[in-house]
């Protein structure tokens, strides 16, 4: 985005972060930088000690928000009030890039992710109808809105719901057709409440939504021919059943369950995509698919005891070798410490 092109209520807007979510926090050797390969102009960049964002560079777009698997970034549009404006089942927006001089636009139509989507399916609409700038003026790296509704699309029809529409109009038809559209501010107060979230997302606020929105469209991960937005599946031949995936899930779609006979539960409905998982698994047995069903719902374990330390272990595979994870990897023959001599 250019700068003359830029509405006034947009020039200043910037991400903002919220480290408590981000999987860097979590873990330090996570190999996420869904923000960073999204971004048009390298603003953002993922160092050792922290993630960059420099102010200088980046302009805008918010392509790093919808990119995040954790809603880590919060879009920042406190100055826009009425973004969304709705006549029936239908939704209009606009980007800064239209030419359209409007308070109710957004910094890049591709900013809208799946979660948004959604989140604007649940309320009624099955129409978005926007106008946009050159999009090649922007470059955008994220995926472009016109796929992110083709996945969404796909979950809608794995539960056999009525898919989303996606209208492109141009600036004039956009125009009149808003002509008689009320602004989001005459709706009811829930519905200003919800829409004050799409456009101003506040975590906590986020949190409490999902499962009236978001969650009850994914539904439950027992449905095999139902699509996820990110599927994970554990391979029981590499298992060793350490439990690292399922300590470091932020959202527990990897858990250890039961109090007698131990498995793992695989929930589709609450993977993220963030791939924490797959960056600690040791013996490569975490996969992490996108936009496809789920066909691994629990993996049952066998509890064992490594005959080497006495410790009591659980595996997907009765191990050959009768060993823990910690006697296999160190061959428990040889010293675990050796001290040089000084």
């Amino acid at each position: 985005m250019t700068s003359a092109s830029v509405p006034q209520h947009l020039e200043n807007v910037r991400p903002e972060f919220n480290e408590a979510r981000c999987v860097h926090d979590r873990a330090a050797g996570a190999s996420c930088q869904a923000c960073a390969d999204a971004c048009p102009v390298d603003a953002l960049a993922l160092r050792e000690e922290a993630l960059e964002l420099r102010l200088d560079t980046c302009n805008g777009c918010m392509l790093c928000a919808a990119a995040c698997p954790q809603e880590a970034i919060d879009p920042g549009w406190h100055e826009i009030d009425n973004v969304l404006l709705r006549q029936g089942t239908t939704a209009y927006l606009t980007c800064a890039n239209s030419g359209v001089k409007s308070r109710r636009s957004i910094p890049c139509i591709h900013a809208l992710g799946w979660r948004d989507a959604l989140r604007v399916y649940s309320v009624g609409v099955r129409q978005i109808s926007v106008a946009l700038g050159d999009c090649r003026s922007c470059n955008p790296r994220a995926t472009r809105l016109d796929r992110t509704l083709m996945h969404v699309n796909e979950l809608l029809a794995s539960r056999g719901l009525e898919e989303l529409e996606l209208r492109y109009l141009t600036n004039t038809q956009w125009q009149e057709e808003i002509h008689d559209v009320p602004a989001v501010t005459t709706a009811s107060p829930q519905r200003r409440a919800f829409l004050r979230r799409f456009v101003n997302p506040d975590y906590e606020q986020r949190e409490a939504e999902a499962p009236a929105t978001v969650q009850v469209l994914l539904g439950s991960s027992d449905s095999q021919s139902s699509v996820f937005p990110a599927v994970p599946a554990i391979n029981p031949q590499r298992c060793d059943g350490c439990d690292a995936c399922t300590r470091v899930c932020p959202t527990g779609a990897l858990a250890l369950r039961g109090d007698g006979q131990l498995y793992y539960r695989v929930d589709a409905s609450l993977c993220t995509g963030c791939r924490m998982c797959t960056d600690v698994c040791q013996p490569n047995a975490v996969s992490v698919r996108r936009w496809t069903t789920s066909s691994q719902q629990m993996l049952a374990l066998l509890s064992q005891r490594c005959r080497a330390c006495g410790v009591q272990f659980h595996a997907p595979n009765s191990q050959a070798d009768s060993l823990c994870t910690i006697c296999a990897a160190t061959h428990h023959h040889r010293k675990l410490f050796q001290v040089d001599p000084v």
